[in-house]
């Protein structure tokens, strides 16, 4: 147990980063970490080996920050909107008219990505704000490569109707 609770404490900042970088809220990120290594002490990995406990706790937090997105768009959507708003808010240089229009756009797509299914939504968010690969798309949600490009141009073609009808 001293080697794995050296690579927790060891792991703890790299996590906060990832977090953060994924969920761009602080306290969101710290409950996706907190759970992560809550996570990795009721169940230790059965190896030793530091560079596949890494990936097996960034797996982990893969799944805590999906988890913490659900939670969030279904319990607080405002909330969860403000955070995409934050993530994706235009320059700071942008005039009042821009930041409107940006503020807008991103309430548009967290509306029209709470419409989508579970899975596209999941698969379009690990693609497009992840920017994970097929291959990790595929082995997260258990579905075929061919499965994976379905779901995303579904989502795609959905997200487009959802954008347009908010434009037009």
């Amino acid at each position: 147990m001293d080697d794995l609770a050296h690579h927790l404490i060891s792991s703890r900042t790299w996590l906060q980063r990832a977090a953060r970088l994924r969920l761009r809220h602080v306290e969101w990120a710290e409950d996706a970490v907190s759970e992560t290594l809550l996570a990795a002490l009721e169940r230790p990995p059965a190896f030793d080996d530091p560079t596949r406990i890494r990936a097996w706790l960034f797996g982990v937090l893969r799944h805590k920050v999906v988890d913490q997105l659900r939670q969030h768009m279904r319990d607080d959507g405002a909330a969860a909107e403000q955070a995409l708003a934050q993530a994706e808010a235009p320059a700071p240089q942008a005039d009042p008219a821009q930041r409107a229009s940006g503020a807008q756009f991103v309430a548009a797509l967290a509306q029209a990505l709470q419409e989508l299914p579970p899975r596209q939504a999941r698969a379009f968010v690990m693609s497009e704000a992840w920017g994970s690969s097929t291959a990790e798309i595929s082995h997260e949600l258990g579905i075929t490569h061919g499965h994976v490009w379905v779901l995303l141009h579904r989502a795609r073609v959905r997200l487009r109707r959802g954008l347009q009808a908010h434009v037009g």
